[in-house]
């Protein structure tokens, strides 16, 4: 994380969430820190991509994309990754764990969680 564009962690801002509401951040923010306040599984786990800058982060979703030099398709989060299963049945983080990355969403299908914003 550049601290001069993107501000100190911290200081932009955080939100606690608990239920399964979507929650999206405030306009002109992202979620660049989530920590597991109890066991967490993620509904929807939406990924702000930014292909310009060939930028892809983790979520709920695998970013492809076609390279236009020879017009195949390929995972912009690289060659055979996967996204973090959702649901009920999902992937079970532990209470104590923490993600980092950019996010414009994020929706819990159990426990609850605390985030910090960064600059969109």
């Amino acid at each position: 994380m550049n601290n001069l564009e993107q501000g100190n962690l911290y200081q932009l801002g955080g939100a606690y969430l608990t239920g399964t509401d979507a929650f999206v951040p405030p306009t002109g923010k992202v979620v660049v820190r989530i920590e597991m306040v109890t066991a967490t599984k993620f509904e929807v786990l939406t990924p702000a991509n930014d292909a310009g800058s060939n930028t892809y982060h983790i979520g709920t979703t695998v970013a492809d994309i076609t390279n236009s030099s020879n017009n195949l398709a390929v995972e912009g989060n690289g060659t055979n990754a996967a996204a973090i299963p959702s649901g009920g049945s999902g992937l079970e983080f532990a209470a104590g764990k923490i993600l980092y990355g950019r996010w414009s969403s994020v929706d819990l299908a159990a426990g609850s969680v605390i985030m910090y914003f960064g600059q969109a």
